[in-house]
């Protein structure tokens, strides 16, 4: 099976909106939405973001590009994810207001899949320690026996800011043609 990672800034288009902030109540706990930990109650039902005046691109794409690390996804996005049945994700809504603070749209969620998957090969991988802790990936290699059976959407261990989507679940959302989404296919090793 095949493997992409998403590229997280894609600012290929400079048109395209790029959000380099989050929900003003999701200020101190965002790192739980680019880590992978559930948000639960800690999520405003009213959540807004705000274009930024350093980022003048105002059209909204597929995926919203931004600096949090985070998956800013279309409504059209989210139901081709929840139909093919990612498990234990959650799906916060968001509304984003553009540079005059008028609603841009709020046919937007953060995609947050909860947990993370063991699924590098360690020692084929290029991976940045300090002394046990993980500093930084510089090269993935996927184990083909940790992804023998993993779900179509989930985040790397050792880089739980790192969303990677299965071949199938690609195919799904090539139907849609969604746009600013941007993948690197990531190698798979025995």
């Amino acid at each position: 099976m095949r493997f992409f990672s998403l590229n997280l800034i894609p600012y290929e288009d400079r048109s395209l909106c790029f959000l380099d902030s989050v929900p003003e109540e999701t200020r101190d706990v965002r790192y739980k939405m680019s880590q992978g930990y559930e948000m639960g109650v800690a999520y405003p039902s009213d959540a807004r973001v705000y274009m930024s005046e350093e980022y003048p691109g105002f059209k909204l794409a597929s995926f919203v590009g931004n600096a949090q690390s985070l998956l800013i996804m279309s409504a059209q996005v989210k139901a081709v994810i929840e139909r093919f049945g990612v498990p234990r994700v959650e799906y916060l809504p968001l509304a984003i207001y553009n540079h005059k603070r008028k609603l841009a749209s709020s046919d937007y969620f953060i995609i947050n899949p909860l947990g993370t998957l063991d699924c590098l090969h360690l020692k084929k991988s290029v991976i940045k320690y300090d002394g046990t802790d993980v500093v930084a990936v510089k090269q993935m290699v996927l184990d083909a026996r940790k992804v023998a059976n993993p779900p179509g959407l989930f985040r790397v261990k050792e880089a739980p800011n790192t969303y990677v989507f299965s071949e199938h679940l690609v195919a799904e959302l090539v139907d849609i043609k969604p746009t600013n989404f941007y993948l690197h296919e990531l190698a798979v090793s025995e």
